[in-house]
């Protein structure tokens, strides 16, 4: 039940975080929107993991931080791919294919063989579809954007996995080296992509009440994070994969409730698989 509550916030903090991010980098751009969101998240998480766990002292340990610094690549690299996606192909095609991390991190589960009952194999199933049903906002008018949606989904599944990986360090020291490469990783990118035009870096455009709203991004991000990095280090992985990939749920939840979208049926029915599916995850765990 902790997992399931766990992966929910981080999906719901998820959404959250998105739809605030999406219309700051429209204004702003997205590397200006990072320049202000990726630091917060390594502000607060890198000085407390120092302080709770201290560096790592084993071979285990400086092995699970390896895993936790691949999270951390393959992290940054979704926020451009999806990027990529929506600016050449439909929502209404990238969203459902993005969501799909959650079948890919089931598949991986069942492959390595984890024991799950009947009862779980369905909750998981009915998670996934409901999901995919919620991301879906009509037909497609290409495929234009599929490659790079599916590459995402795979992104966000490695990610996954490179936490399941590295149990031998707590949650918290997960996030904070997966923060510390995301970042540096990140500067090179700031410098060549801001570097190559002066009309690209325009902070003084960005007035202290946005610059707020970047960090309030930043810490609902840095929340979900947390709650990801929780729900995994808990398990069972499969479990958490498909509630952390609930976020497009919640997302048509949060559009109904504060922004009064009428959501299509098929999302409507995707939200109550997913209320089935948590009800019965939550039960049998």
């Amino acid at each position: 039940m902790v997992t399931v509550v766990l992966g929910l916030a981080s999906a719901l903090l998820y959404a959250l975080h998105d739809l605030l991010t999406q219309r700051l980098s429209r204004a702003h751009g997205l590397i200006l929107v990072l320049c202000w969101i990726i630091p917060v998240g390594a502000v607060i998480v890198v000085p407390l993991a120092l302080a709770v766990d201290g560096l790592p002292s084993t071979a285990a340990e400086w092995g699970a931080v390896g895993y936790s610094a691949a999270a951390g690549v393959f992290y940054l690299a979704t926020w451009f791919t999806i990027v990529r996606a929506l600016q050449i192909g439909d929502l209404s095609l990238v969203a459902p294919l993005a969501s799909l991390e959650g079948l890919f991190i089931a598949v991986y589960a069942i492959v390595r063989g984890t024991d799950m009952t009947a009862l779980t194999v369905v909750g998981i199933g009915l998670a996934v579809i409901g999901g995919t049903l919620a991301a879906m906002q009509g037909r497609a008018r290409s495929a234009a954007g599929a490659g790079w949606a599916l590459l995402t989904s795979v992104l966000w599944t490695l990610t996954v996995i490179c936490f399941d990986r590295a149990g031998e360090i707590s949650w918290l020291s997960q996030a904070a080296w997966s923060r510390v490469t995301t970042l540096v990783l990140f500067v090179p990118v700031v410098i060549v992509v801001l570097g190559r035009s002066a009309a690209a870096w325009r902070p003084a455009e960005m007035g202290w009440p946005t610059r707020a709203l970047c960090v309030g991004s930043g810490l609902l991000e840095m929340g979900a994070f947390a709650a990801m990095t929780l729900a995994v280090q808990r398990g069972p992985l499969a479990v958490a994969g498909v509630t952390i990939a609930q976020y497009a749920t919640a997302a048509v939840i949060l559009g109904l409730v504060f922004l009064k979208e009428r959501p299509r049926r098929h999302q409507i029915v995707g939200v109550a698989c997913t209320v089935v599916a948590v009800s019965i995850l939550g039960a049998v765990g």
